[in-house]
Order: structure tokens, then C-alpha cells, then sequence
């Protein structure tokens, strides 16, 4: 009986293993945060040029918005995350987010103490140095979102410390996409992406290009749409992810890359601001 049932998980086994359907691609990528960047003042623990955690009651400190370009035509099973052990900045008592006022018609987000599930322990917080915020295309370039910690706080010691190097692996599988929402590549989405996302050398290049450029949709397809210039859109980050917490899908293209792919002699001076409907 037990040589039968050894036989029989066996064969299982096997048939597990050569099943094509159960093979994954794998995509990693590393992320590396330069210490010279974290900065702790005035109860806040900040990274420049980055976000800060808004959770009402958690501790100040700030995070990272990774986006990066998939292998073409895979969408994301799992993934794993892998870090080296922390650098120790120093001990800290990080101040809690206050949150937001009501505001029209709005219900207040705030805090007026620190979270005692969060403050009570001394675990570390938050808790994963990666996590994905959201994931979808721009033209037909897969991208992914996500959350970056490489700063963590201790509440009860108030220990601070610092990941420089997070180690993301993407466990991938061939996508199935509805042919009616396959979008056509073109040179806008391509030169965008190109500025939006970190993993640059990896960007799938585009075969063809349509003659006239148009603007795709974005993760998820922006309501807010900011047009910049590349030398001051680095300032609307933070203005940027706001509004995409607040649920409104917002985005930023470069002035240059659309004078760049658009043939004629418009002239496109300051900073235009768009949306699709109201805000």
C-alpha cells in the first residue's frame, strides 16, 4: 500500500514538473537608494525627492515610487523580496501623521495620537521594504508600481535604519490580453515611459511607430494629466502621487518629448496643467 501511494505522488510530482503551464519567467531587479538622501529632522525620517507615509497615526517617514518596464506580454504572479542586513542611522523619536483636515465634502482622515498597534511595539515599521501599488500599460509597455521602504523605525527603541539595496524578483507568466485593449505602440508612450521609469535599459523597444503621436493610457489611465518641462517636472512628484492617493490617476509628460515626436512649430511656454474633468 505505501509502495502504491509512493508511485502515485510520484507520478504527480513529475507531471507537475513538466507541465508547461506551471513554469514562470522570473525578472529582477535591484534597487539601490543612496544613503546621502535619508535625512532625519524635525521628527521625520525623509528620503529627497520621495514621498512620506500619510497613514494617520503612523510614524514620519518616507518612502519610494519605483516604476518599472515588464518583459512584454507577462503580467505578474508573485514576487519576493530580498535585502541585505540594515545600516543603523541612529536612535530617533519619529512624530506621528496628524493626517488630514475635512475639507468640502470629505471626511476628516486625522490623528490625534500616535497608533498604540503601531507605537506599542517594537517591530518594525512598516513591516514589507516592498509593495505593489498598482500595475497596468502604457501603450504596450507593462508597468508596475511600486512602494519602496528602504527606511524602517523601531517605535519602542527608536531605532532608525536604512536598506540601500532591495533585491526584487518578479515571478511572471504569459498574459492573455483582450484584443480590443491591446494598444497600438507609439513614439509619445515610448519617450514618457522612457522618463517615468527606473529599469531604462530594459525598456522593450517599440517596431514600429505610428506617424502622428498620441497620448495612451496610463496606470490607470490618467485623469489628471500634468504637462512639464524636464527641468522643474521633478517638483511635481510629490503633488503627483497626492493626487493618485487621493484616488484621482495622475500623470506628468515632458514638453520635450512631445515637441520632440510632433512635427510642426508650436511653441509651448510655462507649465499647462490638464484634466479630464473637474477637480
Amino acid at each position: 500500500m505505501f509502495r502504491h501511494t509512493f508511485i502515485f505522488l510520484s507520478l504527480i510530482l513529475i507531471i507537475l514538473a513538466y507541465n508547461p503551464l506551471m513554469a514562470h519567467d522570473e525578472y529582477s531587479y535591484d534597487i539601490r537608494t543612496d544613503i546621502n538622501s535619508l535625512k532625519v529632522q524635525d521628527g521625520s525620517a525623509i528620503l529627497n525627492n520621495d514621498v512620506m507615509i500619510s497613514k494617520p497615526g503612523a510614524p514620519k517617514i518616507g518612502y519610494r515610487i519605483v516604476r518599472l518596464a515588464l518583459p512584454q506580454g507577462k503580467s505578474i504572479v508573485d514576487y519576493t523580496v530580498e535585502t541585505a542586513e540594515p545600516v543603523f542611522i541612529g536612535m530617533y523619536n519619529l512624530d506621528y501623521v496628524v493626517g488630514d483636515l475635512k475639507t468640502g465634502n470629505y471626511p476628516a482622515d486625522t490623528a490625534f495620537s500616535p497608533n498604540p498597534e503601531i507605537y506599542g511595539f517594537d517591530n518594525l515599521y512598516p513591516e514589507k521594504r516592498v509593495e505593489i501599488l498598482n500595475k497596468g500599460n502604457w501603450g504596450d509597455i507593462n508597468l508596475v508600481n511600486l512602494a519602496v521602504y528602504p527606511l524602517a523605525y523601531r517605535p519602542l527603541s527608536g531605532k532608525v535604519l536604512f536598506y540601500p539595496e532591495i533585491a526584487v524578483k518578479f515571478h511572471l507568466e504569459q498574459s492573455v490580453t483582450d484584443p480590443q485593449l491591446r494598444l497600438k505602440s507609439d513614439r509619445v508612450a515610448h519617450f514618457a515611459a522612457r522618463d517615468l521609469i527606473e529599469n531604462k535599459m530594459d525598456l522593450p523597444m517599440s517596431k514600429e511607430a505610428p506617424p502622428l503621436p498620441k497620448i495612451t493610457s496610463g496606470i490607470p489611465s490618467p485623469e489628471y494629466l500634468i504637462i512639464s518641462s524636464g527641468a522643474i517636472a521633478r517638483g511635481f512628484n510629490s503633488f503627483r502621487e497626492w493626487k493618485n492617493q487621493k484616488g484621482v490617476p495622475t500623470d506628468i509628460v515632458l514638453i520635450e518629448d512631445i515637441l520632440s515626436t510632433t512635427p510642426g512649430c508650436d511653441i509651448i511656454k510655462g507649465l499647462f496643467v490638464f484634466t479630464s474633468k473637474p477637480t
